[in-house]
């Protein structure tokens, strides 16, 4: 648009059994670099492995086959690359 290019760099999931109430998990997913990043992950409730492959399903359909994530361990942040199965048609 007007010599404008826009792309979508950032999206934000909310776990929530209808729109408009309170949600349970929240996650930020940002694209940076051609790479997408996992981060903001929060939940106050357990989050479960449902959970983990909604997302990963989500991040697969935007066709990516990897994404990246991070946490601390005695003080020290650790990056993770998780790879992800495309799936086949």
């Amino acid at each position: 648009m007007d010599r404008w290019n826009f792309e979508i760099v950032q999206l934000r999931g909310r776990k929530v059994d209808k729109y408009g109430d309170n949600y349970t998990c929240v996650a930020t997913l940002t694209i940076t670099d051609g790479e997408l990043h996992v981060e903001g992950l929060l939940s106050n409730n357990d989050f479960c492995s449902s959970d983990k492959r909604t997302i990963e399903d989500f991040i697969k359909n935007l066709g990516f086959d990897y994404y990246i994530s991070s946490y601390y361990k005695n003080g020290k942040r650790k990056i993770v690359k998780n790879e992800l199965e495309l799936a086949t048609i």
